[in-house]
């Protein structure tokens, strides 16, 4: 009598699963090679902003959000030719500001992720010191969103490297590395 349950309960779920993979979407042919439409360099003319790490591209794809790890952020507008970028114009350039509207020191402005949330907040993850903040508009002081004892696991230069947020206000990140034996200190 139990087995007979089993074997109903495997036939049920089977079935279940069955029909859920028919409806998804079928993949891709996976020898489909990726082809390179065109290559647009970014203006040179920031030296301050030091390295690029992290980009958004705003929904109607004519505009673009850049933090680098020197902390600054950027944003700008792309030029297209018949569909394709054909030009990249920097409009504004700032530094990241604290919570009190100072700029962060070299030490905290080692901005990596970036997020441009659908209400417009710009989400940014930095890596020297670990923490994600928020930025209700363009010219606003930072916000911190929440935060996690479990950053203090991070090591000084592999911390929150990518950063993204969903429909919801979700956030997301992925640390590049964690210190040996962290976890078991949380």
């Amino acid at each position: 009598r139990t087995m007979r349950r089993r074997l109903a309960v495997a036939l049920i779920a089977g079935a279940g699963l069955a029909g859920w993979f028919w409806f998804l979407p079928a993949a891709p042919p996976g020898d489909l090679p990726a082809t390179l439409a065109s290559v647009t360099p970014f203006p040179r003319d920031l030296p301050q902003a030091g390295g690029l790490s992290g980009l958004e591209i705003t929904a109607d794809g004519n505009s673009f959000f850049v933090v680098s790890d020197r902390g600054h952020i950027a944003k700008g507008n792309f030029a297209r030719n018949n569909g394709e970028i054909s030009g990249i114009s920097v409009t504004d350039l700032q530094i990241l500001v604290d919570d009190q509207g100072h700029a962060d020191p070299a030490s905290k402005g080692d901005a990596e992720g970036l997020a441009l949330a659908e209400d417009g907040r710009i989400y940014v993850s930095f890596e020297q010191s670990h923490r994600v903040l928020f930025y209700e508009t363009w010219s606003s002081p930072a916000e911190w969103p929440s935060y996690t004892l479990a950053w203090r696991a991070m090591s000084k230069n592999k911390g929150l490297e990518a950063l993204a947020v969903d429909a919801a206000g979700t956030l997301y990140t992925i640390p590049e590395g964690i210190n040996k034996g962290a976890t078991q200190a949380l």
